[in-house]
């Protein structure tokens, strides 16, 4: 019984931590207002890819090991019939709860990390998923291209007209 109360209470005590930087923002809820939109340059480096590579291992919904630092990239995640049909036939799909999307932004991110690379052009991702019934391993490569950002810059928009073969200004906010 006392390693039953034991074993409760190093259970309660123990934790895990997640953290995810972010800003605030706040929408514009009035449609008249008109913002500038902001641009940048992007200045691909074509003469090497970049690689990152992650590993997950999950037991039902319980990650017992991978990466805890996460890129926010959009994985463009679309599901088709046979991807859907699949996930209803084995049950426990649901339970890993994104593992294998976890696991891809830990990749991108040591790829971009490793680079100093603000983003990931053409990026191909390589997932290998072992399934063991209830437990489950991700693996994860990527490659791509890596690019930064420059000359963050708001053009102010102007509204032409052609007049005679003339461009005529009419309005330069």
């Amino acid at each position: 019984m006392k390693n039953l109360i034991l074993l409760l209470f190093v259970i309660a005590l123990t934790s895990c931590a997640s953290t995810q930087t972010a800003f605030d923002s706040s929408p514009v809820n009035s449609k008249s207002v008109d913002l500038d939109p902001i641009k940048a340059d992007i200045n691909i480096d074509e003469s090497s890819k970049i690689k990152g590579s992650s590993k997950s291992t999950y037991f039902l919904f319980f990650r017992l090991s991978g990466d805890k630092v996460y890129a926010d990239v959009d994985l463009g995640q679309q599901k088709d019939f046979t991807t859907t049909i699949m996930s209803l036939i084995n049950p426990f799909n649901w339970i890993y709860n994104g593992g294998e999307q976890k696991t891809k932004s830990a990749a991108a991110y040591k790829a971009l990390s490793k680079n100093n690379s603000d983003v990931i052009v053409d990026a191909n991702y390589t997932t290998t998923i072992t399934d063991y019934f209830i437990f489950k391993t991700f693996k994860v490569d990527v490659e791509g291209y890596g690019a930064k950002y420059s000359n963050f810059r708001t053009e102010k928009q102007k509204l032409m007209l052609l007049q005679g073969g003339q461009e005529v200004l009419l309005q330069d906010r």
